[in-house]
């Protein structure tokens, strides 16, 4: 019961940083792809 109290809050916490690198890098790309867009038209 104790061990699986400890492990909950790292798990959670290892998950949220997964997600917050994943989230990070899809945005990074789609503001990529839009800079790329924009600057397309530009020109």
């Amino acid at each position: 019961m104790k061990g699986g109290k400890l492990l909950t809050p790292i798990r959670t916490a290892r998950y949220c940083a997964c997600t917050s690198i994943w989230l990070f890098l899809l945005s990074s790309r789609r503001e990529e792809a839009c800079k790329r867009k924009y600057y397309g038209k530009r020109k």
